[in-house]
């Protein structure tokens, strides 16, 4: 899903959202936002916690 391609289910969707966390990829977590949240995500927020988290396993 972050390269654009659609899912099907919400274990999927998630796994996409978790995965472009870890890797830094925000414009997927944005893109993907429930519409009656989005105005609620701080990207800067957001990326602080990106950069100074460590992931290493699901």
């Amino acid at each position: 899903m972050i390269a654009g391609a659609p899912v099907h289910t919400a274990e999927a969707i998630m796994r996409s959202r978790y995965a472009a966390f870890a890797t830094k990829q925000l414009d997927h977590l944005e893109r993907t936002h429930a519409t009656e949240v989005k105005a609620d995500l701080n990207r800067a927020e957001a990326e602080y916690l990106a950069e100074s988290g460590e992931w290493s396993d699901l």
